[in-house]
C-alpha cells in the first residue's frame, strides 16, 4: 500500500504542471510582509507568520472582500496574458 502511494506521488510530480493560483491571504501576506518586519524588527519568520495570521483574522469581511477581488483580477490577468503571449 505504501509503495502504491509513493508511485502515485511520483507521477504527480510533473515539472510542466501549472502552479496552483495564490490565495487571497497569501497575496495580502506578501504585501504586508515588509511592514510587519518594520514594525517588529526582532521577530522570527514564525512570529511574523503568527502576527500576520492574527491580523488577517481580525480584518473585517469588507476588507477581505477587497483582497479577494484583487486576487480575482490577478487570476484573470494571468490567464489573459497566457493566451495572448503568442
Amino acid at each position: 500500500m505504501r509503495r502504491l502511494r509513493r508511485l502515485a506521488k511520483k507521477e504527480d510530480n510533473d515539472p510542466n504542471k501549472p502552479k496552483r493560483p495564490q490565495t487571497a491571504y497569501f497575496l495580502w501576506f506578501m504585501e504586508r510582509w515588509a511592514q510587519i518586519i518594520e514594525e517588529n524588527p526582532g521577530f522570527s519568520v514564525v512570529e511574523i507568520s503568527k502576527k500576520a495570521g492574527k491580523l488577517w483574522a481580525g480584518m473585517s469581511a469588507e476588507d477581505k472582500e477587497v483582497v479577494t477581488n484583487m486576487v480575482f483580477y490577478v487570476r484573470v490577468y494571468t490567464v489573459f496574458s497566457f493566451f495572448n503571449s503568442n
